[in-house]
């Protein structure tokens, strides 16, 4: 074999010996998080049917229509809404109202029947579920 052979072999395998640690040191890219539909400790518990899943122990839950029926979303204790036109299902419905609700916290709420905690006040107590229709709620 001629120097100039084995040079040239030793440059292709020091060429594929880079190509290999440079790739082996690589990721795939993991696609971006889907945009958050609604502010943190809002959940989607049911977006369309008409009965849908109960509200969690420990979670204020809010109905898009009375009786408990259809869209309905969780929330964490202590989530205040100014305006429920801001809470977005997976298809960015938004809501003009909100007519049926369940406590399922320890904390009180109250319910107001205009955006931004305006109007007169109802009470949402602790471990009580009701039809009521209303726009915005927050910890009283």
């Amino acid at each position: 074999m001629t120097a100039r052979r084995i040079r040239s072999r030793a440059a292709v395998l020091a060429a594929v010996l880079t190509a290999a640690f440079t790739c082996a040191g690589t990721t795939t890219a993991q696609p971006p998080p889907p945009p958050q539909l609604n502010p943190p400790g809002i959940h989607i518990l049911n977006e369309e049917v008409e009965y849908g899943p109960g509200c969690p122990g420990g979670w204020l839950c809010v109905f898009e229509t009375s009786d408990y029926r259809y869209a309905s979303f969780a929330l964490l204790p202590g989530v205040d809404v100014a305006d429920v036109s801001r809470l977005r299902n997976r298809w960015v419905k938004p809501y003009d109202r909100f007519q049926s609700w369940s406590n399922n916290t320890l904390l009180t709420y109250c319910a107001y029947p205009n955006p931004g905690f305006f109007g007169p006040e109802t009470t949402l107590a602790p471990g009580a579920s009701a039809n009521l229709t209303f726009k915005s709620f927050r910890v009283c």
